[in-house]
Parts: C-alpha cells; structure tokens; sequence
C-alpha cells in the first residue's frame, strides 16, 4: 500500500503529469487529507440566536415567530489555490455548493454554488431560497466540493463533471425521545406543524375493527391531532373533492373486471388529480400522520379498490400502518406527480402522466436518494418511458440485468456525483452510458 504524498511531492508529480486516476493508487487518501479537513472547518447554525457549530445535528424549535428556519454558514476556507492542485485542478475548475434535501418529501434541491476562489466567508440563505423547504420535519443542508465542468485533463485522471470530492451534511430534525435532556438543556423544543394526524395505532385499530363489523373507518374528532394552531390552515374540502373526481374511475378501471393496464391508468391520471387537487402546503405533505390520516378517514374506499385485487382487503401499509408512510399508496401518487413535475412545461404533469407501473416510480426513484434530484428523475421518467402511452420501456423492467441493474449504478454513482448540477443533455449522456449492454424491454 502506497504511502500519502507529502504536498511537495504532490505537486512533483503534478509538474511530471503522472498523477494517476482519481481513485487508484493514493489518490483517495489525497482527496481526504487535501479536501476533506477543509470542509470540516465550515460551521453552520440554523437560527440567528444559535451558537455556529461543526456540529451535523440541530433541531427544531417549537415557537411560532421563529418555526422558520434561517440558517447561516461560515464558509471561510484556506489556501483554496493548494486544496485545487492537490487534485490536479485549479480553483476554476472546482466549486462549493450548498444544497437541501428533505427526505419526507422527497426533494433535493441546489441553493447555491461559487467558484473555490470566489466561496464568500459567511453565507445566509434567503426566505426566497428556502421558500419550498420550511416548516418541514426534517431538512439536511449539504455541502460539497465537486468538478465544474468537462476538462479533458481532469477526465483523463477521472475528475468527471459533477463529481463530488469531498462531502459534508448539517441535519436540522424534530428531537427524539433520546435527545430530550440534550435538548431541555440547550432550549431547543420540539417543532409542531399544522394539520391532522393520526397515529400508527389508533388508525390500525379503526381499520380492522371497521372491516370486522363491515363498514368504513370511522374517525373521530377527539382521535384526530390538530397541532400547530393556524400557521398554514389547509382546507379538508380540498380532499372531498378530489375524492368525488376519482369516484367515478375507481368505478369505470377497477371494478370486477381487473387487469395491471387498467391499474397504470387509474395511477397516471390519478397522480395528477390528487397532486393538484389537495393543494398541500408542504409542512404537511412532509407529516407521515396527516397521510394516514388522509388514506384513512378521506380515501379508504378508493385505495381498497386499488389494491384489493389479491385478497378481500388492501394491505395496512397501503395506507401507511405499520410501515413508513412514505410507501403509503396515496403518498407514492402524490411523490410522483411532485417529484417530476415540470413547471417550464405547458403541462407541468406531462412525465407523471406517461403510462408506466409503479414498481418503477417507487423503486426506481421514491426510495433512492438520487431520485429526489428531480432533474434526474425527470431524465429518467424521459430515457426509460420516452413514448407516453405506449408503456414500453427503453430498459427491461424485471430482467436483473435490465433497469434495476442501472438503479443499483444510480446508487452507486450518487456517493460521488452531484446529480443536481447537472444539465439535461448531459444527465441524458449519463444514462445511456451507464445502460450500455443492459437488458433491453
């Protein structure tokens, strides 16, 4: 095993231009040493009057007036001319981003990148900035160090566009019962967010005793949370009525007689009704107890009929009971219209409407990270379904060395890629690429 370069030697073979691939040799031991202590002298803090730490975890506070976040960073970095050349680059050719990712909704989104030369020593996000991603229940900030662009002499030593060099998150969450002393002691209480939920329990419990007796859940008010006061008020009726507009397909494509194309149709038209019909704010769309509340009191007869085909019932988790609302089935149709949506597009709905299964929308995308990117997941609803009716995919669905072989190198690739930064054309590149002799539909 190669011993780490001193700098001196670093640029040595910098000038010889026999620095290796990114990746073989030493070279990762010289990205940690170089850019990793780097990051670690960042601090961040996500409200005015609390102290700036390295530290990665921060929680919410309750009180209304301050629920906002407003976070700050102190970016200031040393010697960014030596921390480029390390890795055979210049400061042009690096820059630091800051991006947020919300794992409840889904969403990863860029907030802002500089050039390395040019990275401000203190850095505050405006309300504009973060006006999709607060009040939520959990939110990382993400900084990174990656490649800007395609230079020829990067890629010949592996440095790809978009690659990430070193990594650092700062997570802003509800506390958890574990960390109430730690937080009694340093005043942070839990955040509350308006709405109604219902808890695990309680909504399995009315489940099976209404199918036992053979009527609907009955959800009473004194069951239901009401918390953070009127905040974001968000009107029920909104649910009524999206519920009345799905009524008459649950009738007309799930009824008796059943079949998988009838379930993709009632799925792609569905996505769009509920996604622009419940106008949720997004605090609540974040709350895992509000969609079982929803699944449950508002939307049980339509999901029985969608997902009772092999058995008398659907499943509890369908309506997030006893498993992570996330895969709720009301949630998977709201994350897929929500994910994808495009609002430079004349219809801002037109890749969730595209005619595919949901295997494809919850495990190609709703349970992977790099499917909350949502560039790349528009991409990939594009390179997988490019015909919106047919249904046929660019890749086979089932075969393992079809499209869960390029899901499992999406997954791989996300550790050092910073998808987000990417454009379409080269996101297009990326897929093709990484589908060469893979099994095709």
């Amino acid at each position: 095993m190669a011993e780490p370069q001193s700098n001196a030697n670093r640029h040595d073979r910098l000038e010889r231009g026999d620095i290796p691939r990114f990746g073989d040799d030493f070279i990762p031991n010289l990205v940690s040493q170089s850019l990793g202590p780097a990051l670690e002298s960042i601090r961040f803090a996500p409200y005015p009057d609390v102290p700036l730490s390295g530290n990665g975890t921060f929680f919410l506070k309750a009180l209304e007036h301050e629920r906002d976040l407003r976070p700050r960073f102190v970016l200031a970095i040393e010697d960014v001319d030596h921390l480029a050349l390390s890795v055979g680059a210049t400061t042009s050719d690096l820059r630091l981003s800051v991006s947020a990712r919300s794992r409840h909704l889904k969403r990863h989104l860029p907030l802002k990148d500089w050039r390395l030369d040019a990275i401000p020593d203190v850095w505050y996000p405006t309300p504009l900035e973060l006006r999709d991603l607060q009040s939520l229940s959990e939110l990382s900030f993400i900084v990174t160090i990656r490649v800007d662009a395609a230079i020829p002499e990067l890629k010949r030593r592996g440095l790809e566009h978009g690659q990430v060099l070193s990594r650092r998150e700062f997570l802003v969450k509800k506390p958890t019962k574990s960390s109430s002393l730690s937080l009694e002691r340093k005043s942070y209480p839990v955040g509350h967010l308006s709405g109604m939920a219902l808890s695990n329990e309680y909504a399995r419990r009315i489940v099976l005793e209404s199918r036992q007796f053979g009527q609907c859940p009955l959800v009473l008010s004194s069951h239901i949370e009401v918390v953070g006061g009127a905040y974001e008020v968000w009107n029920t009726q909104h649910a009524d009525e999206v519920v009345e507009r799905l009524t008459p397909m649950k009738d007309e494509l799930l009824g008796e007689e059943r079949s998988i194309s009838k379930d993709q149709k009632f799925d792609r038209a569905a996505c769009r009704i509920i996604h622009q019909g419940l106008k949720l704010p997004l605090n609540l769309a974040a709350e895992d107890g509000f969609w079982r509340w929803l699944a449950v009191d508002k939307f049980y007869q339509i999901i029985e009929a969608r997902h009772n085909r092999t058995s008398e019932h659907a499943g509890l988790g369908n309506f997030g009971i006893d498993s992570s609302a996330d895969y709720g089935r009301l949630k998977i149709l709201w994350l897929r219209a929500d994910i994808v949506y495009d609002a430079e597009n004349d219809d801002p709905y037109h890749l969730s409407d595209r005619l595919s299964p949901t295997d494809f929308w919850e495990s190609g995308i709703i349970r992977h990270q790099y499917g909350w990117a949502p560039n790349l997941a528009r991409a990939l609803v594009g390179f997988q379904y490019p015909d919106p009716d047919s249904g046929k995919g660019t890749l086979h669905l089932t075969h393992e060395n079809g499209i869960r072989m390029l899901y499992k190198r999406l997954r791989q690739l996300h550790t050092t890629v910073a998808f987000e930064y990417l454009d379409d054309s080269q996101l297009f590149d990326l897929l093709t690429r990484l589908s060469e002799r893979l099994e095709r539909g």
